[in-house]
């Protein structure tokens, strides 16, 4: 954990969100997975059995992103309700091409859609064990993409909640369909102003 060997006695802020966004940048880098199905909205990727969406996005966004066309397509919350309409959470399951696909918001370990103060108690309760998550509320949670979920993921979680750093879906700061290192320093520049 490379958070762990900052030194933070005699640091000014905006020295530390600066280390901070560089170490978070080469952890994008080093995790984003590489094989991932191309959807017609780079927002929206498929990755193995995952399909991974901004939060806010919609049932009709997702089957438009994904350029589906046919009817063989069905989109179920966490319980099996069939949705044809309105915001899709992590654990939706997105059915096509005869295949199940679990949907995850990055930081949306509950499932609403969207990232709040209920999904930043899940993490603190998970790293304290008083309730430990399961496979897909870990990757929710895991904002670093480091693979695991530690305090620096509760931190960016709260972060994201306070609109300190973007979510996922507004992350694309010059709106090229990419979320870079371009994007990474608008991000930077924000931080350190406040």
């Amino acid at each position: 954990n490379r958070f762990k060997g900052l030194d933070l006695i005699d640091r000014v802020p905006e020295e530390l969100w600066t280390e901070v966004c560089d170490i978070v940048q080469e952890a994008v880098a080093t995790t984003t997975p590489k094989e991932t199905e191309p959807a017609q909205n780079t927002n929206i990727y498929i990755d193995g059995n995952y399909i991974y969406v901004p939060q806010g996005t919609t049932v009709a966004k997702l089957k438009k992103a994904l350029g589906i066309k046919d009817r063989n397509y069905t989109v179920t919350n966490y319980s099996g309700k069939v949705l044809s309409s309105g915001k899709i959470g992590t654990r939706t399951i997105a059915y096509f091409e005869d295949k199940p696909y679990t949907v995850i918001v990055i930081g949306d370990i509950t499932g609403e859609g969207n990232i709040n103060s209920r999904d930043l108690k899940k993490i603190m309760k998970h790293l304290v064990d008083s309730e430990k998550l399961d496979e897909i509320g870990m990757i929710a949670g895991d904002i670093n993409g480091d693979e695991k979920l530690d305090v620096c993921d509760l931190v960016l979680t709260n972060r994201m909640i306070e609109g300190w750093i973007p979510t996922a879906s507004k992350a694309d700061i010059n709106d090229d369909g990419v979320v870079d290192a371009l994007d990474t320093a608008e991000i930077r520049k924000t931080i350190i102003s406040k």
